[in-house]
């Protein structure tokens, strides 16, 4: 009999050991969900690259480009807000955005215009400050545009945008910081030329695309040995002439950005900016 109380007496508390610890197993996956969920939603790196070419001298979708430009970076702006907000806890906020160029223009007072633009609540320690940050944003970034583009559209230095030199030599400076959502906004027409390094390389490929080279059956653009898994790219404004080069520029770029492993891109065609507002907040919210 004092063998069987013993037996049962074990059994008891046996289950009871594994009970307790099934209960601490469950607290502690808690907490790490909790943690995961803060990882998977970090805050915006958001980096927009303008190419301030002479497609801003033209008209698309029946308005000047330099207007549609801003509208759209507004748009963009738009979304870093409602992140913000959406997040809370101003304290803890430390989003990015910047407007920037490759190469820099020859423009008057281009570091005064570019420091409007440049905004890291990271390097700002209190509430008060986030705050009056994010109400005056969307102000400085009008204010800086439309000094770029007047003095852009006087100057007339149509010195063109270098985007394959840039993904080649600086994207991953400028764009990529760890513990962040980095996403590279590139508003241009589509087409990639920047004269001082064009060139065709072996297997005829070229570092960009041309409306000619695109004509003559380019197949691809000159690979970069980069992986940029950790960057999202929105590609806007593009504006094939003809028409009908819109296929081929999307494929070209399509390719180019997988064979980086960019995980996540979109490319839009040109359009009134209203038809695009959907498509970019989309861009933004599916993630």
């Amino acid at each position: 009999m004092k063998k069987i109380s013993y037996i049962i007496t074990m059994i008891v508390l046996t289950l009871t050991l594994f009970s307790c610890g099934g209960s601490s197993k469950e607290q502690k996956s808690g907490k790490d969900k909790t943690s995961t969920k803060e990882i998977d939603n970090p805050d915006y790196n958001i980096s927009i690259l303008i190419d301030l070419s002479d497609r801003i001298t033209k008209q698309t979708a029946g308005m000047n480009q330099d207007k549609k430009d801003s509208i759209i970076i507004n748009q963009i702006v738009d979304e870093f807000i409602e992140d913000f907000n959406r997040k809370g806890k101003l304290p803890e906020r430390k989003g990015q955005i910047k407007v920037f160029f490759y190469p820099t223009p020859k423009i008057e007072n281009i570091s005064e215009i570019t420091n409007l633009l440049d905004l890291r609540f990271s390097d700002l320690k209190t509430s008060k400050e986030k705050r009056e940050a994010r109400d005056n944003l969307k102000i400085n970034y009008n204010k800086a545009l439309k000094q770029l583009y007047s003095k852009a559209l006087e100057d007339k230095h149509w010195i063109g945008s270098d985007i394959w030199g840039f993904f080649d030599t600086r994207v991953e400076d400028y764009c990529i910081k760890e513990g962040y959502r980095n996403i590279l906004v590139i508003i241009s027409d589509g087409y990639i030329y920047y004269q001082p390094t064009w060139k065709k390389n072996a297997g005829g490929t070229y570092p960009g695309m041309t409306s000619a080279t695109i004509s003559a059956g380019q197949k691809s653009i000159t690979e970069i040995n980069k992986k940029l898994s950790d960057l999202e790219v929105l590609f806007l404004e593009v504006d094939p002439y003809p028409e009908n080069q819109f296929v081929d520029q999307q494929k070209l770029l399509s390719e180019w950005f997988d064979n980086m492993e960019i995980k996540k891109y979109k490319i839009l065609k040109t359009d009134a900016p209203g038809n695009n507002t959907t498509p970019i907040q989309n861009f933004f919210t599916n993630n």
